[in-house]
């Protein structure tokens, strides 16, 4: 079943499901279309994935313009040095669309999508507690609370009923693996750089 005009593919009761710009989303195995009500967003519905790396370039510019790099000596005892910054998010952003990209086009891939939640909605939340912890305004913490808390949970929440087996654990292991890892490089980049 289509939604009217918006594209977005989703299951009626029946169990049919609907195109999304020509291309189906196969069901999950396992998944009983009967028992549940009509899926507004499929994790992979690529409308709702392509909104994750805008939210990210949004959060770039709050971190850029708010001092980020210099709000880092806050947490590390140094600043993140500018160049830094720019390589880390540069690299990032590459493959948070890589990820997006396979996402959208083979279910075993949606692994990737969840990853790029997890690390969204984490680094929200560290935004947050990164505020209060310090007193401070965490830049970063506007388009983290308003943009990747929201946009992350719904992934998340989207994801956690429509795959099966080790998927989502998988997403969501990678996702907070890939951020520790992006920490270790920001606190390696400020002392040693």
């Amino acid at each position: 079943m289509r939604d009217a005009g918006c594209g977005l593919a989703h299951r009626s009761a029946g169990g049919r499901e609907g195109g999304m710009r020509g291309r189906r989303i196969p069901p999950s195995p396992g998944l009983r279309t009967d028992t549940i009500a009509p899926v507004r967003w499929h994790y992979r519905d690529p409308l709702l994935l392509w909104l994750l790396p805008g939210a990210y370039l949004c959060h770039l510019l709050e971190e850029w313009y708010g001092g980020l790099p210099e709000w880092m000596s806050v947490v590390l005892g140094s600043p993140l040095p500018r160049p830094a910054f720019i390589a880390i998010n540069t690299v990032a952003f590459v493959l948070m669309v890589a990820a997006i990209r396979e996402t959208t086009r083979r279910e075993s891939n949606g692994w990737m999508g969840i990853a790029v939640a997890t690390i969204l909605l984490v680094n929200g939340v560290a935004h947050l507690l990164g505020s209060v912890v310090t007193g401070t305004y965490a830049p970063g913490l506007v388009t983290g609370v308003v943009l990747y808390l929201p946009l992350g949970s719904l992934v998340l929440l989207r994801a956690r009923v429509q795959t099966e087996g080790d998927l989502f654990a998988r997403g969501v292991l990678a996702g907070i693996g890939l951020h520790a890892l992006v920490i270790v490089i920001a606190y390696a980049s400020a002392v040693w750089l």
